[in-house]
């Protein structure tokens, strides 16, 4: 069964923090105490292409390639940085949940521009293109455990362990679209691709495949806890396991009555039971 709980266009991100969940959308950042019901936090000029939250620190990219930021939790904001010399999209912004001064950004950028993903030690104020990473669709944080990031993208995957000060290539080297952190055990990590679904158990080092049951494999949104994987796929609804893809549900047939592309998919970390799905036009 599945309830529409709000009308706002174009909703991207969902990010948890202290109770609130928090998503960017088409003019503005939107937020939610009680996961049902949402209202505006701050109204932007631009679309919201991503956001990430650390604290009282709340991050957002613009489709204007203006980074915001806020430091008391949605109150007040500030304009940061603006990309719009090198991008000409933005993939993701992720902030440290340790340290929220530590932010990075990963870009689609102009031919001639070397580096894709740039990283800011003090609060988005300057940005220096991070140095051990190559083509990354998004820095993903462990938020229980400071030493473990991960980073991720098309046909690329690296891992540190001590922080982000160095990344090794990792062997999941698919067409890499989305990377879920299992909320409830933080080694292990579902990898949506173009090729299927992956995980691994040691927080990177290994990988096995999650498609034996799977009858499509080209993977644009994912989230996962408690052994619940919820999947956004191409030309399909969305797929969704229980069981730790032993078995897997929609796809069309059971028909879920939500679908398209390039989506978002959210497994509530309080109870595994809820997920959130958004549509192109609204949640």
């Amino acid at each position: 069964y599945w309830y529409k709980v709000s009308n706002y266009p174009y909703v991207v991100d969902f990010n948890y923090e202290n109770g609130t969940l928090y998503a960017g959308m088409a003019y503005g950042i939107i937020y939610s105490r009680n996961m049902r019901n949402w209202s505006i936090l701050h109204t932007t000029g631009s679309p919201v292409e991503s956001i990430s939250v650390s604290g009282n620190y709340i991050y957002a990219m613009l489709s204007d390639h203006e980074l915001i930021r806020s430091t008391d939790s949605g109150k007040n904001w500030q304009n940061m940085h603006n990309f719009s010399s090198i991008s000409y999209d933005t993939w993701s912004v992720s902030a440290d949940p340790f340290d929220p001064e530590i932010v990075y950004v990963s870009l689609g950028v102009y031919p001639g521009i070397s580096k894709n993903t740039w990283i800011s030690t003090d609060g988005g104020l300057d940005f220096n293109p991070a140095p051990d990473l190559c083509y990354t669709k998004m820095v993903l944080f462990d938020p229980e455990n400071q030493s473990r990031v991960w980073a991720y993208g098309p046909g690329y995957f690296a891992y540190s362990t001590d922080g982000g000060i160095i990344f090794t290539v990792g062997p999941q080297q698919t067409d890499n679209m989305v990377l879920a952190l299992d909320q409830l055990n933080d080694d292990i990590l579902i990898m949506g691709t173009d090729q299927g679904v992956y995980e691994t158990k040691d927080a990177g080092m290994d990988w096995i495949s999650l498609n034996e049951n799977l009858s499509n494999t080209l993977v644009y949104g994912m989230s996962t806890s408690n052994g619940v994987i919820a999947a956004d796929m191409q030309d399909y609804s969305q797929f969704i396991s229980l069981n730790n893809a032993l078995t897997w549900i929609g796809g069309n047939v059971p028909s879920i009555p939500l679908a398209g592309e390039a989506t978002v998919v959210y497994v509530n970390p309080q109870n595994s039971s809820w997920i959130y799905y958004l549509q192109n036009g609204g949640k």
